[in-house]
């Protein structure tokens, strides 16, 4: 399935971004997040986990339009 990839590097990077992202997005929802005028402990780290996974959308959709060097097996 995976072996189709035009350019895998971008493709598990920005999956990995994803990842990242959406995770301290999720942790930061346990904080207080106030509003944009009072912000709580937890605005800047999960509007930060959204716009992470935002830019690992970009890489992942430019990853599958580019050509690029195959990745060696583990």
């Amino acid at each position: 399935m995976l072996k189709n990839l035009s350019n895998p590097r971008d493709f598990w990077s920005g999956v990995m971004f994803i990842a990242i992202g959406l995770g301290f997005a999720f942790i930061a929802r346990t904080y207080s997040l106030g509003t944009a005028n009072r912000m709580g402990p937890g605005y800047f780290p999960f509007y930060l986990g959204l716009l992470l996974a935002g830019l690992g959308g970009v890489i992942l959709f430019n990853s599958l339009r580019s050509k690029g060097e195959a990745v060696e097996k583990f």
